[in-house]
């Protein structure tokens, strides 16, 4: 029965983590897993979602700060005040679903 309603292939290791649309081919366990916790936490208000979308964007902006500044970029913490605000990041911080795959930085350097 699973096989029909994904599709040939998809009942394998990750088949929890998609969506029941036959196209998506997206595999992103971290995602839905963070998703999952925050639903236990606070259920369907956004509010909670979009907090924890302002951290992530928050911890990006430091990273970036520190990244700069041990290159010894003249005016790190400007470029990164620039990141911060700046208009382009609008659909990452209030989009729910953005907010996770735009923010990779923050996952990938961590030093």
């Amino acid at each position: 029965m699973l096989q029909r309603v994904l599709g040939p292939g998809h009942a394998g290791h990750g088949s929890a983590y998609r969506q029941g649309t036959v196209g998506e081919d997206h595999y992103w366990p971290l995602l839905y897993t963070t998703f999952w916790l925050e639903h236990k936490l606070w259920g369907f208000a956004p509010a909670g979602y979009h907090i924890v979308n302002i951290l992530i964007h928050f911890a990006n902006t430091a990273l970036l700060w520190r990244l700069l500044r041990r290159l010894a970029v003249p005016g790190a913490w400007l470029a990164a005040a620039v990141f911060a605000v700046h208009p382009l990041h609008v659909e990452s911080v209030t989009w729910v679903i953005a907010g996770r795959i735009c923010s990779r930085p923050c996952s990938i350097w961590r030093r």
